[in-house]
């Protein structure tokens, strides 16, 4: 009989112009630590639906990664989502369990085992930039956290204020101010969230989703000032944990 350790199996990171992911290298460097030999891939497609059908016909596949720009898509595809997700309203974990495919947010934890640890007690009122998936995954954990928040949209919805609302009054009033939007990626170098960053002090933490580049312009606006700042590596790192764990259990790894 195969023990668990040697079953092999695929795994990927479904989204689109996705060439820079650390992913794979995450997923084997965790599964050299653990003597695992699965398999993992980008699938980098504007036909996400062919994928899906692969996906859940193969007994090859455990399941994938999601980003963006599927994260919220991928619900009405799944057969079943976890509560979180419901919350939450984004998937970036699918686990194929017996041909059925089963939806995760694991952007929650990852998000929340970063900030933690680098919170402060003055740090009670946050600012987050973006109102998309990403975003909402950040709004769980700040309202776990008891955290205030203000959400900045450039296209506002109810409580959401917009970029032109935003004054040095304000800014200084936040601790925290988390940027979920692309602005500052690979695929938007240079750019930035436009705020008054003259603002920002050292009281402040600035939080950036992206990890690539390293240092964001949004980053190093507020490093300038004083502030602390964190790029989404670490985040990328423990929601990476994360999935695997869910992964392990659900499928016996």
């Amino acid at each position: 009989m195969r023990s668990k350790r040697d079953k092999r199996l695929i795994f990927g990171l479904l989204g689109r112009d996705i060439g820079y992911s650390l992913s794979p290298a995450l997923y084997r460097s965790m599964w050299q630590e653990q003597g695992l030999n699965h398999t993992y891939r980008l699938v980098d497609t504007s036909e996400p639906e062919e994928f899906l059908s692969e996906l859940r016909a193969s007994d090859q596949w455990g399941g994938c990664n999601v980003t963006i720009p599927y994260k919220r898509w991928i619900i009405d595809h799944l057969d079943e989502i976890s509560p979180q997700v419901k919350v939450v309203g984004a998937v970036n974990t699918v686990v194929r369990q017996d041909g059925k495919l089963v939806g995760y947010n694991t952007d929650v934890d990852g998000f929340r085992r970063s900030l933690i640890p680098l919170l402060t007690s003055d740090d009670r009122v946050a600012l987050v930039l973006g109102s998309g998936g990403a975003a909402q995954s950040v709004l769980y954990v700040l309202n776990e956290l008891e955290i205030s928040t203000m959400v900045v949209s450039r296209h506002p919805h109810g409580a959401e204020i917009a970029y032109t609302a935003l004054t040095d009054q304000l800014i200084s009033e936040v601790a925290l101010i988390v940027n979920t939007t692309p602005l500052g990626s690979t695929q938007y170098q240079g750019a930035l969230p436009s705020i008054p960053y003259d603002a920002i002090d050292g009281h402040h933490l600035l939080y950036d989703l992206i990890y690539s580049p390293m240092e964001t312009p949004f980053l190093r606006e507020g490093r300038a000032r004083g502030a602390r700042t964190i790029n989404g590596m670490k985040m990328l790192e423990e929601q990476a944990k994360a999935a695997w764990e869910i992964y392990s259990d659900k499928l016996g790894l």
